[in-house]
């Protein structure tokens, strides 16, 4: 068991919009909640309609913990940030309520021109919702679905290449109070692939660790250190091949890891 701290993401009673834009990122920071093909290993983050250069994938997924840095959240120490189900669903709703269609993004940097929004649902139902029959799985209820048309084939090949891989909502919330928690290890995953994924350059992982100043990479490897020294090594060798990496894969994650201690 480890020690973690969690904030809830909030909206202010008399906020009028919360999400201002949606990035197509290299790296989403819910991307361990995409499905997994057995066979081929490889991570589904978006799926593609080939024929009418649609892709589709989720914004937001409800309680999904998210890590952030000391810096991103205005503390001395980083936490995960979660969304509940009402906040997901009050997004998706002031997303179009206040005509954020189109308002899309690379990176969070500049505008994407020729990508306009198709489709934008809640998962009522994840066992015959339209994200299953896609080919996504162990999607929670309330999940929050968009689909895009891309009339950018910059855009359209920066997808299929992988450059580019998942949505990411450009948002503004207020940050509940500060929960701590004993949860097993496999609970600081995300947080620990976060930094080992870039320091062993794995093929199977984007590296957006690189936009990290070093000061930022320092405080997460430092909250690694200091939660997970005592990561049993049988342990993080199973959760890393549940999540579908194969042998080489969990050795090389699990190796740097240990390397902290």
């Amino acid at each position: 068991m480890a020690k973690v701290r969690s904030i809830e993401l909030k909206i202010k009673p008399n906020q009028e919009n919360v999400v201002y834009a949606i990035s197509l990122v290299d790296m989403p920071a819910i991307e361990s909640n995409f499905m997994t093909f057995k066979k081929e290993e490889i991570p589904i983050m978006l799926s593609f309609d080939e024929d009418k250069h649609i892709i589709t994938g989720p914004a937001l997924i409800p309680n999904k913990k998210m890590w952030r840095t000391p810096e991103s959240l205005g503390q001395k120490e980083g936490a995960f940030v979660y969304a509940s189900d009402d906040t997901v669903i009050q997004c998706a709703q002031m997303f179009l309520a206040n005509l954020k269609n189109n308002s899309i993004t690379i990176m969070h940097e500049v505008p994407a021109d020729g990508v306009k929004l198709t489709e934008s649902w809640i998962v009522s139902d994840p066992k015959t919702d339209k994200s299953a029959a896609l080919g996504f799985k162990d999607i929670p209820k309330n999940t929050w679905f968009v689909s895009y048309k891309i009339e950018n084939p910059e855009v359209w090949a920066l997808c299929k290449s992988k450059k580019l891989q998942g949505f990411s909502i450009e948002s503004i919330f207020a940050l509940g109070k500060v929960q701590e928690s004993e949860e097993e290890y496999s609970e600081l995953a995300e947080m620990m692939d976060y930094i080992a994924q870039f320091e062993t350059q794995d093929a199977n992982y984007p590296l957006s660790m690189c936009k990290l100043s070093e000061e930022e990479k320092g405080h997460v490897i430092k909250t690694m250190r200091i939660q997970c020294a005592a990561y049993p090594w049988d342990t993080c060798i199973s959760d890393q091949k549940a999540k579908g990496l194969s042998d080489e894969s969990a050795s090389k994650i699990c190796g740097y890891i240990k390397s902290q201690d």
